[in-house]
């Protein structure tokens, strides 16, 4: 009879433990908050979350290049815990300088060491108890930032504690059969065999233009690189949160992997903005892109 009691106490107590868990599963949680911690440099600030700064010392950064502000509204809109750096060329910004100056001043692994070392610094400062090191490090890039991202990952063995992840919103345009796009090819591969890292690659089907360019690689001709390459495949997405109010019309995911296509239908986009742009595809994959991206990268 005493075991009849113990196993039925047990089963309550087992039901009781789930009824715990899924409440506060479902519970709405906290948003995150953002501070500005200061700048890193010209271009750059360092902002960071409420709990960026883990238990045990831990801190994962991001580092985004190009599309966000420095204002903590910017970043928490990512719905990350972490430090965030963000990264914008100084200079002119007209026929197309403003990519060159940001490949210029932050597209080197040195700079990434650099842009870290900042980050823990002002943490380190905040948190004087703990001993502050780095986890995680995920480089985003927004347009043009995809230049320097390909040049940080093909410098990647010289990051000091490596490198975690990419992604790339409508921002790859590098060149088919570059040895840069080779180094990005062969990052994704690493992430296809490794979960713990990820790859992730959100294009349009804007077919781009510049007078400076003309006709430049399209961010879903290296996507169909890539998943070539990969010997992956784009299937129609099933069961998107509506809460990120965007659904990919194609989803290739595998590993630590994900490739998505945003629209459909291709447009021409020109970079001096002239009639017809199809410059919305663009900025709708920086504000309905970017926190999709982000949803399942880092904890929140």
């Amino acid at each position: 009879m005493q075991n009849n009691f113990r196993k039925l106490a047990l089963e309550k107590l087992a039901s009781l433990t789930q009824i715990v868990e899924e409440t506060l599963s479902a519970a709405p949680k906290e948003p995150v908050k953002f501070q500005t911690l200061g700048s890193a440099g010209p271009g750059a600030t360092v902002l960071a979350s409420n709990n960026a700064v883990q238990p045990d010392g831990g801190v994962d950064i991001v580092i985004n290049l190009r599309g966000l502000p420095g204002v903590p509204k910017a970043v928490e809109s990512l719905g990350i815990n972490a430090a965030v750096v963000t990264a914008e060329a100084v200079g002119p910004q007209s026929q197309n300088m403003g990519s060159t100056l940001l490949e210029q001043q932050f597209g080197s692994a040195q700079k990434i060491n650099e842009l870290v070392d900042k980050t823990i610094s002002y943490l380190q400062a905040q948190n004087p108890s703990k001993h502050v090191y780095r986890k995680r490090l995920i480089i985003s890039a927004f347009s043009g930032g995809g230049g320097p991202a390909g040049t940080i990952i093909s410098q990647r063995n010289q990051i000091k504690g490596g490198l975690d992840g990419v992604i790339f919103n409508d921002a790859l345009h590098t060149e088919i059969g570059s040895a840069k796009m080779k180094s990005i090819v062969d990052f994704a591969k690493e992430c296809l065999n490794d979960p713990r890292k990820t790859f992730k690659d959100l294009h349009t089907r804007i077919v781009p233009w510049s007078e400076k360019l003309g006709r430049y690689t399209s961010t879903t001709e290296t996507a169909n690189h890539i998943l070539n390459e990969l010997g992956m495949s784009e299937q129609t997405p099933t069961n998107i949160d509506p809460k990120f109010d965007f659904n990919p019309t194609a989803v290739a995911k595998k590993g630590g992997v994900e490739i998505i296509s945003m629209y459909d239908k291709p447009a021409p986009y020109y970079v001096d903005n002239r009639a017809g742009s199809a410059g919305d595809q663009h900025i709708q994959a920086l504000k309905k892109g970017h926190p999709y991206l982000f949803r399942d990268v880092l904890s929140s």
